[in-house]
């Protein structure tokens, strides 16, 4: 009951903090979770879909279809359990431990909380040696552990996939790429958020362009150029070869300028012309050419 209950209180607290009341959000949510219950019922695994329209049922209180639904499995759930509980008798009479002790655990898999599933399989771990017994403890609360990881996995990918979808559209590129990084630290193989963070690097370096900031802009486009993703990125890099030979030829006419007036204020700009574009040759040479003035100039001050 115990671990029971913290499974319950654990599911609730993922919904409280995930969902929102979004209309968009929220008809996201039924559209992953009924899918699954469904699939998980076609499987015959009706404990996992009764939970699935639980969890629904949790998040749409007065949803009728849900709660025909978990009335439904109910009842399908208290037929097998029937069944299962007569066949579980006969192996009882026929002293045969191991198919009443599996078809007590079938019990338990519909019903976790079924007392007399609990004290068949307690009855029989007290005949087994004390190892076996721990052996299937292990087993058991490993299942559970890893039924809420990946329910909670499930839960987090849903939330992640809504939000950034609607970051990504209203191109909120900051937060989009707040909530990526975040999302990649638990899921770092994630398709959608390498191609989300490589989004949103390339829409900050656009807004960047757009505002005439061509030197800040290239960071950022360079860094998406590093996310390892499938996006196409020829564009981008082009981008920025672009933008770099525009600010080589910016500063070497500005450099030209300066030249008449301020040689140490030329040779820098020649500097960053040089350091945008290497193959620029005429920022090359002029560099060399302010650089030779300026230290003809030095000497002649010092006579």
């Amino acid at each position: 009951m115990q671990i029971q209950r913290l499974t319950t209180i654990l599911i609730i607290l993922f919904i409280g903090f995930g969902c929102s009341n979004n209309p968009i959000e929220m008809r996201s949510f039924i559209e992953v979770r009924q899918p699954l219950a469904e699939q998980l019922e076609a499987d015959k695994r009706y404990a996992d879909a009764l939970q699935q329209w639980q969890i629904l049922a949790i998040v749409y209180p007065e949803n009728e279809q849900i709660e025909d639904n978990i009335a439904r499995l109910n009842h399908t759930i208290a037929i097998q359990v029937k069944k299962l509980r007569s066949a579980s008798n006969e192996y009882l009479k026929a002293k045969d431990n191991h198919n009443y002790q599996h078809t007590n655990l079938k019990i338990l898999a519909l019903q976790p909380n079924d007392a007399e599933a609990k004290k068949a399989l307690q009855e029989i771990e007290w005949e087994n040696a004390h190892d076996a017994a721990s052996e299937k403890t292990a087993a058991i609360n490993e299942y559970i552990q890893q039924s809420q990881k990946k329910a909670k996995k499930s839960i987090r990918k849903s939330q992640y996939q809504t939000s950034a979808t609607a970051l990504l559209k209203n191109k909120k590129y900051a937060e989009l790429l707040s909530l990526s990084e975040k999302y990649l630290v638990e899921q770092p193989t994630n398709e959608l958020a390498r191609v989300n963070l490589f989004e949103s690097l390339r829409g900050l370096g656009d807004i960047k362009l757009a505002a005439g900031q061509k030197e800040q802009s290239i960071p950022l486009f360079e860094k998406a150029l590093l996310v390892n993703t499938s996006a196409n990125k020829k564009k981008v890099a082009n981008q920025v070869k672009k933008i770099k030979q525009q600010l080589s030829d910016e500063y070497y006419r500005a450099g030209l300028v300066q030249f008449k007036t301020n040689i140490d204020d030329a040779i820098q700009s020649f500097e960053k012309a040089q350091f945008y574009n290497p193959e620029n040759y005429k920022a090359v040479q002029q560099y060399s050419r302010a650089k030779t003035i300026r230290e003809n100039l030095i000497k002649i001050r010092a006579n």
